[in-house]
């Protein structure tokens, strides 16, 4: 379908983090196979954000609060402000966090016209029954349901594009995570165990982190928060109760901060309930340093399973092993060649 001229991305959500970050890198790749690119921003901070790397941006209104189904039924009121951004475009790119972010969008997309390819771009399949146990199960149902107004998804690894496709059955592809070059630290400033990412209790599971690390079984003294977010409060909360273990929150780093911060002995730990694939684990990877994360599916492909635990007890036993110095395995995997990755974009945007 060479006739395909005009891509419009939808930037959904008011956060910019890794997955944004993803999109730029996505775009680029797209240099070529269209003859315009068109990028509209819901919110004020990803305007700014893509609006510096970018020409062709626009700030529009169209995010929609709430939950699937409030995502769902607010489709229509957007429609208006859409109509004239899809009517020119041959292929809709919609980029979210999650499901939810993605649904407005796209169901507007295909009200103004219901045969214009619609791709959403997401980093992963949330299991809302993993936290919410049957009214989970209940709401990924809704969500296989309402994700029909979605064509196909493209996502962030291989694992992920198999949940899609299983969780919301539509097809998926995947291009890979690309990460900044960064070097093995230089210095050792003791054994610490490092967390990086968002203050999100829900997910990342920090809380829980803490209690588990603050045990006599834990080699380790002292363990670094970095980052910053909404359950930042309840965390500091927690870290204060801790008597084996001392808790440093360190607030938000830039990547540069965070280079300088490291050292020749840390270890990242990580806790989370879900993930797409974290960028952090494979810089960490890239550094030379050991990952201990939880055995979940988002993380499998960046890790070793040695160093993937279930329980606190299995979390000590790894802590022991790594702090020794007998359980070291970053996890290298080849990054995926630009070639194989415009290919699978071409196929995807319908331009071959």
């Amino acid at each position: 379908m060479n006739e395909r001229k005009t891509l419009l991305v939808m930037v959904s959500g008011d956060v910019i983090g890794g997955h944004e970050m993803q999109l730029v890198h996505l775009v680029e790749k797209t240099v070529g196979m269209f003859d315009h690119v068109r990028i509209l921003c819901g919110s004020d901070e990803t305007f700014q954000y893509f609006g510096a790397k970018h020409d062709a941006v626009e700030k529009v209104d169209f995010n929609v609060r709430g939950k699937i189904w409030h995502q769902w039924l607010g489709a229509p009121t957007i429609v208006p402000v859409l109509r004239e951004y899809v009517m020119s475009a041959d292929v809709v790119l919609v980029s979210g966090g999650t499901i939810e972010a993605c649904i407005a969008a796209s169901r507007a997309s295909k009200l103004i016209d219901p045969a214009i390819p619609v791709i959403a771009y997401m980093p992963m399949y949330i299991d809302r029954a993993l936290t919410h146990g049957l009214v989970g199960w209940a709401y990924n149902f809704l969500a296989k349901q309402l994700a029909r107004t979605i064509d196909q998804f493209i996502t962030v690894n291989r694992i992920q594009a198999t949940l899609l496709k299983r969780h919301l059955d539509r097809p998926a592809t995947y291009i890979e995570n690309e990460i900044r070059a960064v070097s093995a630290p230089l210095t050792s400033y003791g054994r610490r165990l490092i967390f990086v990412g968002r203050f999100d209790d829900r997910q990342k599971g920090i809380i829980d982190l803490i209690k588990f690390a603050d045990s006599p079984g834990n080699p380790y003294r002292d363990l670094y928060l970095i980052g910053d977010g909404p359950d930042k409060d309840l965390i500091l909360q927690r870290a204060e109760l801790a008597s084996n273990i001392k808790v440093h929150l360190m607030g938000w780093m830039g990547s540069g901060a965070i280079d300088a911060f490291l050292g020749q002995e840390d270890c990242l730990v990580m806790n989370s309930a879900w993930e797409g694939e974290p960028l952090v684990i494979r810089e960490f990877s890239a550094r030379g340093l050991p990952c201990v994360v939880r055995d979940i599916a988002g993380i499998r492909g960046v890790t070793r399973k040695i160093l993937r635990y279930r329980t606190q007890s299995e979390l000590l036993e790894i802590l022991q092993q790594v702090h020794a110095g007998t359980a070291r395995a970053p996890c290298v995997r080849p990054p995926q060649s630009l070639e194989r990755a415009t290919m699978k974009l071409r196929k995807v945007f319908f331009v071959e």
